[in-house]
């Protein structure tokens, strides 16, 4: 295992805490909580947030109090488990605004752009049909809280 000692394994993924902060911290245009993109820190995002927790528990997952259930890295662990029927109508409402920001990134010249493209062509595969941009979603509509 020569020169293996001598490699920095996050250096060869080019990966940075500096880098990942400034692209996605929170900055408006790329953050990765999706509901932030339509509601902002408006109060229907809080709605929105509860609503989708809600989906996660009629799914039979349990979602912890320590992020918040708009966040693409949890969505797209939580997808990794539940069944297709949820995670394809949970895409629906979303992969606008997950293209959207890889759209961004694209735009900004960012390495990540790339993962972004991979979650689209995902999607593709998988049949989803993404809501119009400004449709509110079924599930939200119906959601009583």
């Amino acid at each position: 295992m020569a020169g293996v000692s001598q490699r920095n394994p996050l250096k060869l993924l080019s990966f940075s805490p500096l880098y990942h902060t400034k692209e996605y911290l929170f900055v408006s245009l790329t953050n990765l909580y999706l509901t932030y993109m339509t509601n902002g820190e408006q109060r229907e995002r809080g709605i929105e947030l509860v609503a989708l927790k809600a989906r996660y528990e009629a799914a039979g997952f349990a979602v912890s109090d320590h992020e918040l259930p708009d966040y693409l890295p949890l969505m797209l662990e939580w997808m990794a488990y539940a069944d297709k029927e949820h995670t394809i109508a949970l895409l629906a409402d979303y992969a606008g605004h997950i293209r959207e920001i890889g759209d961004r990134l694209a735009a900004a010249g960012s390495s990540y752009a790339k993962l972004f493209e991979a979650l689209h062509v995902t999607f593709t595969q998988l049949g989803v049909t993404p809501l119009p941009k400004g449709s509110a979603t079924a599930w939200l509509a119906n959601f009583s809280g």
